[in-house]
């Protein structure tokens, strides 16, 4: 069964950027698609804020990351996981992911402005890394009770 040729033509305009579908010819089982597009055009300044919005997440990134070594290095040289350099290092990989969430958030909706040319300024928070954050310390005040309540028992005998 054949198809007799089809022209149709559609405009796309999104975030600042044009496609337009000039023609779409069928014949039969072939389909030829003739489209352009107008992107947005950004400069070099854009492009380097872009680089270091980005940077500045994955410094941040980074120094969680070497946070979370240090938390795994006091489990490692421990006798016991109620001493106080594994309740410190628990607490600092806690609070080093704070800013880390906020900094990706902020920086996630800088960087889609400047991809997509429109103006917008958005403030989320990742709900599961706030849940992850208060989880963290809420194991390192558990571990600091377990704690005192080791030097009590310690103390007794």
């Amino acid at each position: 069964m054949k198809l007799d040729a089809v022209k149709k033509s559609a405009n796309i305009n999104y975030a600042g950027n044009h496609f337009s579908v000039d023609d779409i010819d069928m014949e039969g089982s072939r389909m030829q698609i003739d489209a352009s597009a107008k992107l947005t055009e950004f400069s070099i300044k854009t492009l380097a804020w872009a680089l270091v919005g980005a940077m500045v997440n994955l410094i941040l990134l980074l120094i969680s990351i070497i946070f979370a070594g240090r938390l795994a290095k006091a489990f490692r040289d421990c006798e016991s996981p109620f001493e106080d350099s594994v309740i410190q290092r628990m607490k600092q990989f806690a609070y080093s992911l704070i800013p880390w969430a906020v900094a990706s958030s902020v920086i996630g909706n800088l960087l889609q402005s400047i991809w997509t040319a429109s103006p917008r300024f958005g403030f989320s928070l990742d709900f599961g890394m706030i849940i992850t954050v208060l989880v963290i310390l809420a194991l390192a005040y558990i571990f600091q009770y377990g704690a005192v309540l080791q030097q009590e028992s310690d103390e007794t005998l």
